[in-house]
């Protein structure tokens, strides 16, 4: 079976680096520095990504036109949205979307990840 399929979305690399590493090596992993670049991935992705992790501050696109562009070509789509804004909450009900707040603990990030690619 083939490794699921992740994109991270973060203007940090640091925080890209992050959570690739508590993800381990059991996914595949595409990366973005900005809002614009994610989405230009997410365009030209075939098959589409099983997940996809953003940050909600991000240069050119925010995780919100993200979320919203990504949601409305794969309405099945599969989202973590991370900010570290405490007064921030999902603009959707959608099942398949979750918040997490930076910063974020390792495992709760892996139990997230898991639940939404079960």
């Amino acid at each position: 079976m083939n490794a699921k399929r992740i994109l991270i979305a973060d203007d940090e690399e640091v925080i890209r680096m992050i959570i690739r590493m508590a993800l381990e090596d059991r996914y595949d992993f595409s990366e973005a520095g900005d809002g614009e670049e994610a989405w230009a991935k997410i365009e030209n992705a075939a098959p589409p990504f099983d997940l996809v992790i953003m940050d909600l501050s991000m240069p050119l696109l925010d995780g919100n036109e993200l979320l919203e562009r990504l949601l409305v070509r794969q309405p099945d789509a599969r989202a973590i949205l991370l900010t570290g804004r405490l007064d921030f909450d999902l603009p959707t009900k959608h099942p398949g979307v979750r918040l997490l707040r930076k910063p974020f603990d390792n495992v709760e990030l892996a139990k997230t990840v898991a639940t939404l690619l079960a």
